[in-house]
């Protein structure tokens, strides 16, 4: 197995943390069912784990030279890949209205050409953030409302209302 394993072929069922634990719930699922019931990994995903889902990890496996009819080497290899989905830096993005599919994929999709390294989205909604959104990631922070604009600059915001309105 490769040192640093890619997760490039998860990148669509990984877009925000939700999606995060919704993949990390289906590896633990393998992890029990192997440990408690001594199902094998092969067996589990085929039985166990949703389509495409089990199709992506039986590829993601075979690309790895894993044999998941070896449970040792099915262990190591899904928990490595629990680990390397755990450390994928996160962007926090605080809003003020729940984010659509759309406008998630536009994002992934920008931040995909624009930062080099595989990123989640994590939103938080501030109902109180007038427009746009506050931005985190790498310990940087960037507020792009215009709540904090009003707040440092009231005349500039008003008058270039005026203007465009």
């Amino acid at each position: 197995m490769s040192q640093a394993l890619d997760l490039q072929p998860l990148r669509s069922y990984l877009r925000t943390t939700y999606d995060m634990r919704m993949v990390l719930a289906p590896l633990e699922e393998l992890q029990q069912a192997f440990y408690k019931q001594k199902q094998p990994f092969i067996e589990t995903l085929d039985k166990q784990i949703p389509f495409p889902l089990s199709d992506t990890l039986k590829q993601m496996a075979s690309k790895e030279k894993i044999d998941l009819a070896n449970p040792t080497q099915a262990q190591e290899f899904f928990v490595q890949m629990q680990k390397a989905i755990q450390q994928i830096p996160v962007v926090h993005v605080t809003m003020s209205f729940q984010p659509t599919i759309a406008l998630i994929n536009t994002m992934i999709r920008w931040l995909s050409e624009n930062i080099t390294s595989f990123v989640i989205l994590d939103f938080d909604i501030d109902r109180t953030l007038i427009g746009s959104a506050k931005i985190q990631f790498n310990g940087k922070y960037k507020d792009y409302s215009i709540k904090k604009r009003l707040a440092e600059h009231p005349m500039d915001v008003a008058n270039q209302e005026q203007t465009n309105g």
